[in-house]
Formats: structure tokens, C-alpha cells, sequence
């Protein structure tokens, strides 16, 4: 009786101190969604790195802490270029630890195409190449969870513009790596990339501006200045949409 009492109460306080500590993760993800809410992105770093002391394997703390490095990262300037390599290479191994906790959701697969996306922003054409494969694979990966995640149409969109306009020493770098340009981009599956992440998020800014380049690829210059005049009319709503509203409007300077 008495060991049994001894359990008892064993398994209760066991429960106890459980449970405090899904109550302070709760706190801590509700913080860190009213930081991004607010666009201060930066600030909810912090709040998901806590919830990973508790839980190293909190799946909705890993894709989104990666997601935040990749954004973040992508804010320095080039005068900080080893803070950017910082921010993407965590960003990449927040991703791998999301993805090994949920090999089949949609987020994880994301967040890591976004991770190497950044990482090839900051490499040599090589290396931009190379990153190329794992972003298409990563983003194809999102849709086949989530066929409909605006982020990941918006990715497979980047790629296929990027991919069907390398540049000469790009194109080196593809035959040395691959024996040839990737098949399949083109600017037109671009097109139709970034008008499914449209329909799944209208007027999300970025993919506006997204689409309207790819129009602008095509010479196709009245929908361009279409869509970049509507975007830049539109109400910021993430940290970023100020910066692409920006590009919007030397972009149409260009045009005229």
C-alpha cells in the first residue's frame, strides 16, 4: 500500500511539474506569435530558442525559429555578410532538426528551401548552382504535403525564373556539376508558380512582385506595371513589405 501511495504520488508530481512546463512553451509561442504579428521578428528569436531548451524537438518551434534566421539573415547588409552566413547556416540546421522531427509536413520542407535559397545568395556561382537542386527538391517536397502552400509556389517560382535565366558563368558551373542546366525551368512556369501562391494568398505583396518580374522577364511590360502599381498601393503588412514596395517603385522608374 504504501509503495503504491509512493507511486501515486510520484506520477503526480511527475504531472505536476509536466504540466507547468507545457504552460510555459504555450506562453512562450504565444510571445513569439504576437512578436512576428507585430514585425519584429528579431525579437522572437529568443522566445523560440526557450521553448527549444524545454522541448528540442518542439516541431512548430524548429520550422519557425528557421523560418526567422532565414528572414532575419536576409536583413543584414552586405557589410555584415559573415552575420548573414551565421543566420542562414542556423537557419539550415534549424530546418534539418524540423524535418527529422516531422519527415512528412509541409512546413519543415519549406523552411529548408528557404534556408538554401539564402545560402545561395551568398555563394559563388557554384555554389548557387549546387543550392539550386536542394531548393527545387525542398519546395516540391511543401506542395506534395501542402499542395496548397502559397510560400512553398512562390520558392518553386525563384527557382524556375532563376534556373531558366543563369547567367554565363552559372551555366558553366551546371554543366561542370550536372552535366547541363536543370530541365524543366522556365519563365512561364514561373508565371504560373507565383499566380498559384497569388491564389492561395492574394495580394501577398512578395508574390506580387514576384509575378510581375517574371511578366517583366517576358517583355510582357503592361501586366508588370500592372502588378507593381497595385502592390505599391497596397497596406504593408509583413517586416519586409516596405522594402519590396520600394523595388516596386524604382522598378517601374526603369520602365518608363
Amino acid at each position: 500500500m504504501k509503495k503504491f501511495l509512493l507511486v501515486a504520488l510520484l506520477l503526480g508530481a511527475f504531472g505536476f511539474v509536466q504540466a507547468q512546463k507545457n504552460a510555459q512553451i504555450l506562453e512562450l509561442m504565444t510571445a513569439a506569435q504576437r512578436l512576428r504579428d507585430a514585425n519584429n521578428e528579431g525579437a522572437a528569436i529568443p522566445k523560440y530558442e526557450a521553448v527549444l531548451k524545454l522541448d528540442p524537438g518542439n516541431y512548430e518551434a524548429l520550422h519557425c525559429i528557421s523560418l526567422m534566421y532565414s528572414r532575419v539573415g536576409n536583413r543584414f547588409s552586405e557589410a555584415d555578410r559573415a552575420k548573414k552566413e551565421e543566420y542562414f547556416n542556423k537557419a539550415k540546421s534549424f530546418a534539418e532538426k524540423a524535418m527529422t522531427a516531422n519527415p512528412t509536413d509541409a512546413e519543415g520542407q519549406f523552411v529548408m528551401s528557404v534556408a538554401m535559397g539564402r545560402m545561395a545568395l551568398i555563394s559563388d556561382a557554384k555554389g548557387r548552382v549546387a543550392a539550386s537542386k536542394d531548393i527545387k527538391k525542398y519546395a516540391e517536397a511543401a506542395i506534395r504535403y501542402n499542395p496548397n502552400h502559397a510560400g512553398a509556389w512562390d520558392i518553386l517560382g525563384r527557382w524556375n525564373i532563376k534556373v531558366a535565366n543563369l547567367n554565363f558563368a552559372e551555366k558553366a558551373a551546371a554543366n561542370l556539376l550536372f552535366g547541363g542546366v536543370p530541365e524543366g525551368a522556365s519563365n512561364e512556369n514561373a508565371i504560373r508558380c507565383f499566380n498559384n501562391a497569388l491564389s492561395y494568398k492574394p495580394n501577398y505583396i512578395l508574390y506580387m512582385y514576384d509575378l510581375a518580374t517574371a511578366y517583366y522577364q517576358i517583355k510582357n511590360v503592361t501586366k508588370a506595371k500592372e502588378l507593381l502599381n497595385a502592390l505599391i498601393k497596397l497596406p504593408p503588412v509583413t517586416q519586409d513589405d516596405p522594402d519590396v514596395q520600394k523595388e516596386a517603385k524604382m522598378m517601374l522608374q526603369t520602365m518608363k
